[in-house]
């Protein structure tokens, strides 16, 4: 069976386990789908997402892994900035959350493909890097490390993702905090 688009995110919507994510199998695919407008990389969606790792690897056989936003504006606006400002407490438990995501996807045993939706900020961005493939609609979306606007860092384990993954003048942009518009 092959699922069209609309097909997918009516069966994403269906599943009422989770407001944020929805894992959908049309073998052989492994769909992740993001339900939210935004998909703000907040430590219940990480964990969700996690576990949704876990039943793709709990499967045999064949197959590819594709993850999905289904917003209109955005694929992901990136790590919960404000909860990590008014609880700083997050902020560790929350960065070893992503790099455990990071860690998973880009170690995945099954082929993988980020289809960038919309607009990826920041981490948002980071998660659709470690996929094996990626790809975004031209007049969609726009890619930017956000953090680096307002005088952010990024961690080793970010930078090595984007130094691997990308072309070095896509990353010294990005490193540059230009927005890039495929």
């Amino acid at each position: 069976m092959s699922l069209t688009i609309a097909q997918l995110f009516e069966k994403a919507e269906t599943q009422t386990e989770s407001d944020l994510t929805a894992y959908v199998w049309d073998a052989p695919i492994h769909y992740i789908v993001l339900k939210q407008e935004d998909n703000t990389l907040t430590m219940e969606f990480m964990q969700e997402y996690l576990d949704i790792l876990d039943k793709i690897e709990a499967t045999t056989g064949p197959g590819v892994v594709v993850t999905i936003g289904m917003g209109e504006k955005s694929f992901s606006t990136g790590f919960d900035l404000p909860t990590w400002v008014a609880e700083p407490e997050t902020f560790l438990p929350g960065n070893e959350l992503i790099r455990k995501l990071m860690d998973r996807l880009l170690r995945l045993s099954l082929p993988s493909m980020c289809v960038f939706n919309g607009n990826a900020m920041a981490g948002g961005y980071f998660v659709g890097i470690c996929h094996d493939f990626r790809t975004m609609k031209k007049q969609k979306g726009r890619i930017c490390l956000t953090e680096l606007l307002f005088g952010g860092f990024l961690f080793k384990a970010l930078m090595a993702s984007l130094t691997c993954k990308l072309a070095p003048a896509v990353v010294n942009k990005l490193h540059s905090a230009v927005m890039i518009k495929p």
